[in-house]
C-alpha cells in the first residue's frame, strides 16, 4: 500500500485538439515530477464535437486516448450548446465590446467545463491531498513548481493560478489547489447568473468567482503558451515580452501518435 499522498491531474475540453502536440511536454514538466513525489491519478473531460472543424480542422475524435487516463468523462457539444440556449434566451451571454459570439460561446463552453472537472473532484474530495488541472492546449514551458503543490495539500482556502495571461481578472485553466476552494472555483458555471452579463472578459469572471467565495489566489510560476489544432502557437499575454520569447524558441512541436 502505498503511503504517498494522493494528487489527481485533471485535463478538460476539446481534448483532441492539440494533445498529441501538448502532451509530452505535460509528462515531462508536469506529470513525472509529481509521479516522484506522489501518488498521481490522471482525470480526463472530453468535450465531443463531433465532426466540428477546429482551426480549419477536424478533430481526430480518438486522441484523448494520448493521455494515460485513470478516469474519462465525456459530453456532447451540441447536447451542451442546447442546454446553452437557456442563458442566451435569458440575454445574460455578454461579454466585453470586443467579444464576437464565437468568443463567447467557447468561453461558456470552457467554464462547463472546467464545471465537469469540478463535479469529479466533488465526488472525490476525501481521495486527493490537492489537484493541478490543465487545459489540454497548454504547452507548458517550465517545470511544475512542486513547492507550491506542497503548500496547497495545507492551505485550505488558496488556489494558486498564473499570471500568463491575467486580462482584467485573473489567468484562466491552469490552477493547483486544495480540493475545498478547488472545486468552487471550477464550479463557477453554478453562478453563471451572479456572473454575467458583464462588461469585462472571461479573466475577470474567474476574478469575481475567487471573490464570491473568498478564496485567495496565490501565483505559480508556470508559463505557457497555447497550441492549436493545426500546429500553430498562440502567445497571450506576458509570453509576448521579448524576454520570455527565448521559452517559445526552445519549442519542439511533434506530433504524438497513436499505435
Amino acid at each position: 500500500m502505498s503511503l504517498k499522498k494522493k494528487i489527481c491531474v485533471c485535463f478538460f475540453g476539446v481534448i483532441g485538439r492539440s494533445i498529441r502536440f501538448t502532451y509530452g511536454y505535460h509528462v515531462e514538466k508536469m506529470i513525472k515530477p509529481l509521479k516522484q513525489l506522489y501518488d498521481v491519478d490522471i482525470y480526463v473531460f472530453n468535450l465531443d464535437v463531433g465532426d466540428t472543424k477546429i482551426d480549419g480542422m477536424s478533430v481526430n475524435a480518438e486522441d484523448y486516448n494520448i493521455i494515460n487516463a485513470t478516469y474519462y468523462d465525456e459530453y456532447n457539444q451540441n447536447d451542451l450548446d442546447n442546454e446553452l440556449e437557456i442563458y442566451y434566451k435569458k440575454g445574460i451571454c455578454k461579454f466585453r465590446f470586443d467579444y464576437p459570439e464565437s468568443q463567447i460561446r467557447n468561453a461558456l463552453r470552457q467554464m462547463y467545463s472546467e464545471y465537469r472537472v469540478g463535479c469529479f473532484l466533488d465526488k472525490n474530495r476525501q481521495k486527493y491531498s490537492s489537484a493541478i488541472v490543465c487545459g489540454p492546449d497548454y504547452c507548458l514551458l517550465k517545470t511544475l513548481n512542486m513547492a507550491d503543490v506542497e503548500k496547497s495539500i495545507n492551505e485550505e482556502n488558496v488556489v494558486y493560478t498564473t499570471d500568463v495571461n491575467i486580462g482584467q481578472g485573473y489567468t484562466n485553466g491552469f490552477y493547483i489547489g486544495h480540493l475545498s476552494p478547488l472545486i468552487n472555483v471550477l464550479k463557477r458555471y453554478e453562478i453563471i447568473e451572479q456572473l454575467l452579463p458583464t462588461r469585462r472578459d472571461y479573466e475577470y469572471l474567474l476574478k469575481q468567482a475567487f471573490n464570491i467565495y473568498g478564496i485567495q489566489r496565490k501565483l505559480t510560476n508556470m508559463l505557457f503558451v497555447k497550441i492549436r489544432n493545426n500546429g500553430d502557437i498562440a502567445i497571450q499575454g506576458k509570453m509576448r515580452q521579448k524576454k520570455k520569447l527565448y521559452y517559445i524558441n526552445k519549442l519542439n512541436i511533434k506530433e504524438t501518435i497513436i499505435f
